[in-house]
């Protein structure tokens, strides 16, 4: 039970921390990509729509999760369990064909950059950002109408996944195609790169504009591949644990694991701003603009305090004259 409040206390901690790194990432970029038109916008606009998953994640889900942990059981009632769950499945889903979708952007600039303005121009961007949300709900429709299927109590934690009906359990495919196919679908645009980058012996030196901007997106290059790991990091544990351990000898492996996964959806904002130079400067353009919006709005009340007429002022009015 001590664990449990352990746990949720974290996953407290996790949500309050992830909330608010997503949401000053979104403010950042959007602001980022309306003060500049430059040619990183496309994976801008996969970051933003990577951090709005987290931000649902961290806002719609993980305070359930939390109650659920801190109650040693699920209260919440089986609609919500069965939301909560398919929320969870969802993130995974959307943030990693988003990492994905980043890395196939950095593989058509590096390798096919002939192809970048046909396939990122317009509102191609758009199309694979609605792909990237629609593809997973595709996928988890059949488990949340109950057909293949259903998300329900687990029964090895307080909390809530799909369980099998019939023996029959979609997570072997979501693994597969969810999960695994992505996976090798990053290793292998990172793989070209990397061989493209040493077949023609690419310096990042600083030699003019041209240069400067070759640096900055192998900066979000080599940013992205630390996303991609650290992601693996939260999420290949928990897959291991549930494999190795499927009879649940070792709650407190799962409980572990599990709490591990949580932090994948508050670390992003840290890598962008320890890995990225352009990424620090968004936060800090996003702080100015927020300070300074304080600051005139406070100015602005003080400057109506001053120049309201007080009582005494409204009620003195000139002698008469006898």
């Amino acid at each position: 039970m001590e664990s449990s409040c352990a746990g949720g206390a974290f996953v407290i901690a996790v949500a309050l921390a992830g909330a608010t790194g997503n949401a000053l990432t979104i403010a950042a970029l959007v602001l980022r990509m309306r003060r500049e038109r430059s040619g990183s916008t496309a994976s801008s606009v996969f970051i933003v729509s990577l951090s709005a998953a987290d931000l649902c994640f961290c806002t719609l889900n993980l305070p359930f999760t939390a109650s659920s942990l801190l109650r040693g059981a699920w209260t919440h009632g089986p609609l919500l369990c069965r939301l909560v769950a398919a929320g969870r499945y969802l993130n995974v889903g959307v943030s990693l064909l988003s990492i994905t979708a980043i890395a196939v952007n950095r593989y058509v600039l590096v390798v096919k950059p002939s192809r970048y303005a046909s396939l990122y121009g317009g509102a191609g961007v758009w199309w694979m950002v609605a792909a990237s949300w629609l593809t997973p709900c595709l996928m988890l429709a059949p488990t949340l109408a109950g057909v293949w299927g259903q998300f329900g109590p687990d029964p090895r934690s307080p909390g809530c996944s799909i369980v099998a009906t019939g023996g029959k359990s979609p997570k072997a495919f979501l693994f597969v195609a969810a999960f695994l196919v992505p996976c090798l679908a990053i290793v292998y645009c990172y793989a070209a790169i990397f061989r493209h980058a040493r077949k023609a012996r690419l310096q990042v030196e600083a030699h003019g504009e041209a240069a400067r901007r070759r640096q900055d997106e192998w900066r979000i290059t080599r940013m992205v591949l630390v996303i991609f790991l650290s992601f693996l990091a939260c999420y290949l544990p928990i897959t291991i644990v549930k494999v190795v351990d499927a009879d649940s000898r070792h709650p407190a492996a799962h409980l572990g694991t599990q709490l591990l996964l949580y932090i994948s959806s508050c670390i992003n904002p840290l890598i962008y701003g320890a890995t990225n130079r352009q990424y620090r400067r968004a936060y800090a353009h996003l702080f100015r603009t927020i300070m300074g919006l304080c600051f005139s709005q406070e100015a602005r009340v003080s400057k109506r305090a001053v120049e309201k007429p007080t009582a005494a002022d409204t009620n003195t009015s000139p002698p008469t004259s006898l």
